[in-house]
């Protein structure tokens, strides 16, 4: 859960089209808990709601009807969970790989260069991801190209990326 998810369509709010869902704490409510600000939109409905409509499967493959989510792409997919929360007040505090992508920059690493991140829609089940996605093949097709371009790559994962020792 660790990969910003963005709506890439959606009939219940096409307002948040390429908009981050996950994890966006105003559409969540947080702001009309600690802000002035209302838990309902214009429609009456819940934002609560509407926010886990679309986080919500409605199947192991398929999103909510009316509904596709996109991993955000490259490092601003995985560097906060919500970079633009509060207008940057809480963004620090949901870091996953920002303090791992400013120590590499800092040791000369160029951010779509020769440091990028593969992000993934979490939700799915890895054999679900590649079948609907080729998230695999596109994986491996990045590591090659970054692989001639550079000398070498360094994988570098967490959670589902991480096999255990056996």
């Amino acid at each position: 859960m660790s990969t910003g998810l963005e709506v890439e369509t959606s009939s219940l709010c096409p307002a948040w089209k390429d908009q981050r869902i996950w994890l966006n704490l105003p559409k969540l409510g947080f702001q009309a808990m600690h802000m002035k600000g209302l838990w309902s939109d214009e429609e009456g409905a819940s934002l609560k709601n509407k926010w886990l409509q679309h986080l919500m499967l409605a199947s192991p493959a398929e999103d909510t009807e009316g509904v596709r989510l996109r991993a955000v792409e490259g490092l601003p997919g995985v560097d906060f969970l919500d970079p633009d929360s509060l207008f940057g007040l809480v963004a620090e505090s949901t870091y996953v790989f920002a303090p791992v992508i400013k120590a590499l920059e800092g040791m000369g690493y160029t951010r779509g260069e020769d440091l990028d991140a593969a992000s993934y829609d979490f939700r799915l089940a890895p054999g679900v991801l590649h079948e609907r996605e080729g998230y695999f093949d596109r994986l491996k097709g990045h590591i090659e190209r970054m692989d001639r371009q550079n000398t070498g790559v360094v994988l570098v994962a967490h959670s589902m990326g991480n096999k255990p020792r056996e």
